[in-house]
């Protein structure tokens, strides 16, 4: 019997619609979560912070960094949170939590169990409990947070890399204020990574900040925010001036609501950002 294309084309499709194939549902990989950062030049442990919106006091505890908080190009940093054990830097202290032991405490500063013992004058059984303070020796392998750099171009990067030994103190008594005089051409909204407002200056020629409050940023080393200063106003707000024509205050450097913190052209659009507790807010709620 002669078999037309046609007739044969239908007998292919009815056979395929019996067997139909199968179909296999697979659950969506898992989001890769960052858990390291490898430090670039020009970084330091706030830019870093800046980041990946975490607060710097939480890396450097992390990472068991002391003043001066110096960090190198090449450094992996840790960006994990909830450690509990970690170094104390005031005097060299690690105070005891529940679960530690001084095999555990000695591997965590990478000194001998003996230099532990006899720098505490503990006496055999060698019990300790969670609250004690317990002095340590710092370790030879900790001394590569505070390179000593040999050429220009790094000691001018250790510069900025640079965080204050001492307790900041902040002014009260204050309200937010527009740093400069310009129209908002793009909103906040984070559904959409908006983490800030951009603003098209008008007529300033300077920015100013919105806060008083310490330096703790200034450069270029963050990608995308180009010169860059961030400013801290209290232990958990900080705001961030990005895109600006040039620098002109430094790390450590107190400013007030009538200092100039950069230059700016006319018509330039400035990046704004407002943290607390280094998570992104919506800075018209604080702007008056």
């Amino acid at each position: 019997m002669r078999l037309y294309p046609l007739a044969f084309f239908f007998i292919l499709l009815t056979g395929c619609a019996e067997n139909p194939a199968i179909v296999v549902t697979r659950d969506p990989p898992p989001s890769i979560q960052i858990n390291t950062h490898k430090v670039e030049r020009g970084e330091t442990l706030v830019s870093i912070a800046w980041r990946y919106d975490l607060r710097w006091e939480e890396l450097a505890a992390v990472n068991s960094l002391c003043p001066p908080f110096l960090i190198n190009p090449g450094q992996e940093i840790k960006l994990t949170s909830g450690i509990k054990n970690y170094r104390i830097c005031d005097d060299n202290i690690h105070v005891v939590q529940p679960g530690d032991t001084l095999y555990s405490i000695s591997k965590l500063y990478d000194v001998e169990v003996k230099s532990i013992i006899n720098l505490n004058g503990l006496e055999n059984p060698f019990l300790i409990s969670p609250g004690d303070r317990l002095s340590i020796t710092l370790a030879q392998s900790q001394s590569n947070l505070s390179k000593t750099v040999t050429n220009a171009e790094d000691k001018k990067a250790k510069n900025t890399n640079i965080l204050s030994k001492e307790r900041s103190t902040y002014p009260s008594n204050w309200t937010w204020k527009w740093p400069l005089d310009g129209k908002i051409v793009e909103d906040f909204d984070l559904k959409k990574s908006k983490k800030g407002i951009r603003v098209k200056n008008i007529s300033s020629s300077q920015i100013k900040p919105a806060a008083p409050g310490n330096v703790v940023y200034a450069g270029s080393g963050l990608r995308g925010y180009g010169n860059l200063v961030i400013i801290k106003h209290s232990d958990n707000m900080l705001s961030a001036y990005a895109n600006n024509k040039e620098i002109i205050v430094e790390v450590g450097q107190s400013v007030s609501q009538n200092d100039a913190i950069s230059r700016l052209d006319k018509n330039q659009i400035i990046y704004f950002e407002i943290r607390r507790d280094g998570s992104p807010v919506d800075p018209l709620r604080y702007l008056k």
